[in-house]
């Protein structure tokens, strides 16, 4: 059976449990050098292990290197999804923000007590073209 970004998920969210978020990094590391498709589950389960454990700024920094590197790629393809055959890649969209990462930078922010982020953060996912959902409001 050939791993695929579902399996090394739980593996991620593992580590983020267990106070290890520098682990997490290097799954996700290992999985692009595998060539494995990187989705939005992936990145959310590194922020979300950066963020349970107070590593705020490093969770925001995955996110710019994701989207810096995104922007980067072909057609806007992922580099990960790139690896893949042809078909594969151009069926794989590249990864943007959504509702996930923005809940678990909201629960983090607001754990340190940053309720300017929290205020502003509908905000910033109306600018990002992401629609908040139940996640988000609670």
């Amino acid at each position: 059976i050939a791993p695929t970004s579902q399996t090394f998920t739980p593996l991620i969210v593992m580590h983020g449990r267990r106070s290890r978020p520098k682990q997490a990094v290097g799954v996700l590391k290992e999985m692009q050098e595998m060539g494995l498709e990187i989705d939005m589950r992936v990145y959310n389960a590194v922020v979300s292990a950066f963020t349970s454990n107070n590593m705020l700024e490093e969770a925001e920094a995955l996110l710019r290197n994701m989207q810096l590197s995104a922007s980067k790629t072909e057609h806007g393809r992922h580099k990960s999804t790139v690896a893949a055959s042809d078909r594969r890649a151009s069926e794989c969209a590249q990864p943007k923000m959504d509702n996930g990462t923005m809940a678990a930078l909201i629960e983090g922010h607001g754990r340190r007590g940053d309720l300017d982020f929290v205020r502003g953060a509908k905000q910033r996912m109306r600018d990002a073209g992401v629609k908040p959902d139940v996640n988000v409001h609670t």
